[in-house]
């Protein structure tokens, strides 16, 4: 035990010794102490501060004002997946010049011409104009609905006046076996129905009374609805469709603009420049040599950036068009949607169609259903939506596991229906994203009764978009790809909930 001890002492002063000989003060020679961090090259603060006052000037002033500019790579983003589709640049137009290229001459003002152009667009009026026709049409419909529904009724109530009418004939019987019992049975029978075909054909009576009464108003309602109707189309054909305007350049048209006029600007600058140096102008600004900005002295690597690298970097964006284009914007290419909803507020079916809108368009997707799995529902949503796709793929895992075992990492696009199903929370989802690092997620999750998600909030907070379903619209309610509070409606087809006519349920019975 005292050999060891007293080895394990040697080896240790050894090792500080052969520290203390291979580490030497830059400025007197001495010894680094040991405690001092390995990159260290003074014993002391005070030796340091010497050595930088007797080596100050000798050496280039740029040299040691500024740090070694190293070549160092273009930043990029990750490269997408191969194969995905729709992708366009979203580059920020860098107009800053490098501020070691200033020269001292003159700067001359560039004015920019900024032009403008006409386009044909749809007038408001005539959007309002058909938008009122199209609300009469869904009340005319609804009204020659119920007005079938109505006629239908009576009919069946008729139909069942006239089964009243045949009478049930009687028995007779022969003299010889009459059986005083069982004809006394048979007269309170044939009574007793008697009583029960008086009280029904009164019921009948009275439903027939009353489902006239409303078919007489729901008729006065269809030819009211008629009329406005048919205003409503003169008036659409009277409105002009379409008006012609100047509009104004959009920033990135404006951008490029400037950019082109800039460019020859100062081509002509460069070329003019040597001959009119010497002519130049009294009251224009020449830039002053002590002006001139100093190149930063932080060297940037893989976690730090300055503003001009990330204007620099080439992210990649999605180019959504029509409708979802005003719904969710150009997300980019690797983002995260999180949608939430109550039972049966239209999330799953929304779901779909974003699914099939997203393997149409852009590429690969493949869409966790571990609520129903391969079941008839799933297929019956599949149909309401009208999905047939073969980039569209549909996977059956019912835990956090065998999303990680089983699908592969070739999806553009990943949906995890749901996460309160699968039990993923926000600390699982994370590692889900950091396994596919170039997929973009989809998630769907319950909602509470009062509206919002079920579950940690953090999700949300992670999230680029999050989207409420409360049928049958969604409803944008963060975004960082465009403004929030934007609608979408899951079933366009479906009617718009009309004012209330009259008791529906009389006109049910």
């Amino acid at each position: 035990m005292t050999s060891l001890t007293s080895l394990t002492s040697k080896s240790m002063s050894e090792s500080r010794e052969y520290k203390m000989k291979t580490r030497r003060c830059l400025h007197c020679g001495g010894p680094i102490p040991p405690e001092k961090r390995a990159d260290s090259k003074f014993c002391h603060n005070s030796c340091k501060a010497h050595h930088w006052e007797q080596n100050k000037g000798k050496n280039n002033p740029a040299e040691l004002n500024s740090v070694p500019e190293k070549e160092q790579p273009k930043p990029q983003v990750e490269k997408p997946l191969e194969g995905l589709r729709g992708v366009i640049e979203n580059k920020t137009t860098n107009d800053v010049s490098n501020v070691n290229d200033v020269k001292q001459t003159t700067v001359q003002p560039i004015k920019l011409p900024v032009t403008t152009k006409q386009v044909t667009k749809e007038t408001q009026a005539y959007k309002d104009a058909l938008a009122k026709k199209e609300k009469a049409e869904v009340d005319l419909k609804r009204v020659e609905t119920l007005l079938t529904t109505c006629e239908n009724k009576i009919t069946d109530w008729e139909i069942a006046k006239e089964k009243l009418k045949t009478k049930v004939k009687p028995k007779r019987y022969a003299n010889r076996s009459i059986d005083m019992m069982d004809l006394n049975d048979t007269f309170w029978d044939e009574t007793s129905d008697s009583l029960i075909r008086d009280a029904r054909e009164s019921e009948i009576k009275g439903e027939i009374i009353s489902l006239s009464e409303n078919k007489t108003k729901l008729e006065q309602m269809q030819a009211q609805a008629k009329e406005i109707c048919e205003q409503a189309q003169k008036k659409l054909n009277s409105t002009p469709q379409f008006e012609t305007v100047q509009q104004k350049p959009s920033l990135y048209e404006l951008a490029m603009q400037m950019d082109f006029f800039k460019k020859k600007a100062q081509e002509k600058q460069v070329i003019s420049n040597e001959t009119q140096i010497e002519n130049v102008q009294p009251e224009v600004n020449t830039v002053e040599p002590e002006q001139t900005e100093k190149p930063a002295l932080i060297q940037t690597n893989g976690k730090l950036k300055s503003s001009r690298e990330i204007r620099e970097i080439d992210y990649k964006c999605l180019n959504f068009q029509g409708k979802w284009k005003e719904f969710l914007g150009q997300p980019a290419v690797v983002f995260h949607c999180a949608l939430h909803g109550k039972p049966g507020s239209g999330k799953s079916n929304f779901s779909f169609q974003f699914a099939d809108y997203l393997a149409k368009s852009f590429g690969q997707v493949v869409y966790i259903s571990g609520e129903e799995g391969f079941s008839k529902t799933l297929q019956d949503k599949i149909v309401l939506n009208k999905i047939d796709n073969p980039y569209l793929f549909f996977a059956d895992c019912k835990s956090f596991e065998q999303i990680k075992a089983d699908i592969e990492n070739k999806f553009h696009f990943i949906f995890i229906d749901s996460l309160d199903t699968l039990r993923i929370d926000a600390l699982r989802l994370r590692e889900l994203r950091e396994l596919y690092p170039q997929s973009a997620f989809i998630t769907i999750s319950q909602s509470t009764k009062d509206g919002n998600m079920r579950g940690s909030q953090e999700i949300i907070h992670d999230a680029d978009i999050t989207v409420r379903v409360a049928k049958p619209i969604a409803t944008t309610t963060k975004n960082r790809f465009a403004l929030t509070d934007k609608e979408f409606i899951v079933f366009p087809d479906s009617p718009k909930p009309m004012p209330k006519i009259s008791d529906d349920k009389k006109l049910m019975m």
